[in-house]
C-alpha cells in the first residue's frame, strides 16, 4: 500500500513540480483514512517525507465542534432550520436571487453568494 501510495503521489507531485521530500505539513479533515495510525494517508506520507508535520484542519475541526453545539441547544436547531429555509427560498428562484442582489447593490452592501448550509454549520458566506 505505501508503494501504491507513493508512486501515485509521486506522479501526480512531479507533474507539479513539487519534490516529495521537501514536504513538511499535511492537513486533513481528521477522518481516519486520512490520519489512521497504520494505513491512514499521512502516516503513508510520513514514510516519504521525512519531518511531516500532520494536523486535523481547524475548518473542519470548528465545523465538528459547531454540530456538537447544535445538537445540544434547541435554539441553534431552530436557527439552523430558519437558515436553511432562506437558503431554500433564494437557491430555487433565479428570480429571487437576482431581486437580493439587486438588494444587496442598492444598499450599497457587500455582495454575497449564496452557499449551501451544512448540516450544523450554517450561516457560510462568501464574498465576491
Amino acid at each position: 500500500m505505501i508503494h501504491k501510495l507513493n508512486s501515485v503521489s509521486n506522479v501526480a507531485f512531479q507533474e507539479d513540480g513539487i519534490d516529495m521530500t521537501k514536504i513538511v505539513g499535511f492537513t486533513s479533515d481528521g477522518a481516519n483514512v486520512m490520519v489512521g495510525e497504520h494505513k491512514g494517508v499521512a502516516t503513508l506520507m510520513k514514510a516519504a517525507c521525512p519531518g511531516l508535520l500532520s494536523f486535523h484542519c481547524v475548518a473542519h475541526k470548528l465545523a465538528l465542534s459547531c454540530a456538537d453545539l447544535f445538537k445540544d441547544y434547541e435554539e441553534l436547531r431552530e436557527l439552523d432550520s430558519v437558515f436553511s429555509k432562506v437558503y431554500g427560498y433564494f437557491k430555487n428562484s433565479s428570480l429571487r436571487r437576482e431581486d437580493l442582489k439587486n438588494l444587496q447593490q442598492e444598499m450599497e452592501a457587500k455582495e454575497y453568494a449564496l452557499l449551501k448550509p451544512h448540516v450544523g454549520v450554517t450561516y457560510q458566506c462568501q464574498f465576491r
